[in-house]
């Protein structure tokens, strides 16, 4: 359960259905990323990091949606990596909300991420 802003009782929201495969030095993700499952997407980049691997490749060409909070968690858990010289390479559909979220909060303007397009 959680509360709102008006402290009514109201039965927590279900998770979106999101997909999230690891394999070396890639992170795969399908469906939707929001608040109710975000940690996923932030613990599997941040297991990828981890790992050793000196750039990481984010795929989020299955993604149909991602909350500005999960894009820049997202950015966030990959600074360790981009501050040791390493890079977060970022797969977009060319078009869609997940592409619109990325283009308005500037990740050209985030050193060490490099956003590709492709289907």
């Amino acid at each position: 359960m959680y509360i709102d802003a008006e402290h009514e009782r109201r039965p927590t929201p279900p998770a979106a259905p999101l997909e999230v495969t690891v394999t070396t030095g890639t992170v795969r993700v399908r469906g939707e990323a929001d608040l109710s499952n975000e940690h996923l997407v932030v613990t599997a980049l941040a297991d990828a990091i981890t790992a050793g691997t000196r750039d990481v490749h984010l795929d989020l060409t299955g993604l149909d949606f991602i909350s500005c909070r999960a894009w820049r968690l997202l950015l966030q858990a990959s600074e360790p990596m981009r501050r040791a010289d390493g890079r977060l390479h970022v797969h977009l559909r060319p078009d869609g909300v997940v592409r619109q979220v990325v283009d308005v909060l500037a990740p050209w303007a985030t050193p060490g991420v490099v956003i590709t397009s492709s289907r």
